[in-house]
């Protein structure tokens, strides 16, 4: 079982999909389970609008195709928010997707890999209005 590190009394339970933040838990529960266990300290950012055309295309190659990869590469999804449009929205787009790492050179090693590229070339046949980001790990919502 991976060492089990944490900030406070948070980290991230890399078990499945979706992942989620939750309490640390008891040592005889940690024991247990053979979930990896890691501490985010970066997320990389995605933010699109999903083109109308074939959503169910789109929601197939996330699911069975990028969410899988990069978490291959150690990126772990985090959560993804569907925005609501508002007269302050500014063209900002609807959907925003939240990757986590341990550290900032697993964030650049996959933007900087072929496989990475191949993935983001098939998502953007899917969106529009894309753009990406990668800031410190906090908890709460962060444009």
């Amino acid at each position: 079982m991976p060492e089990l590190r944490h900030q406070g009394s948070w980290y991230l339970a890399v078990t499945g999909t979706p992942f989620k933040l939750e309490p640390r838990p008891s040592a005889r529960k940690r024991r247990a389970t053979m979930t990896k266990h890691i501490v985010p300290r970066y997320k990389l950012m995605l933010f699109y609008d999903i083109s109308s055309e074939d959503v169910d295309t789109f929601y197939q190659f996330v699911m069975n195709e990028m969410v899988p990869a990069l978490h291959e590469m150690g990126l772990y999804i985090f959560r993804a928010f569907h925005t609501i449009p508002g007269p302050s929205a500014g063209g900002h787009p609807l959907r925003q997707v939240e990757y986590v790492a341990e550290d900032l050179e697993t964030v650049h090693s996959v933007l900087n890999s072929d496989k990475w590229r191949e993935l983001e070339t098939q998502l953007l046949t899917h969106v529009t209005n894309y753009s990406r980001k990668i800031v410190l790990f906090r908890q709460g919502f962060q444009l």
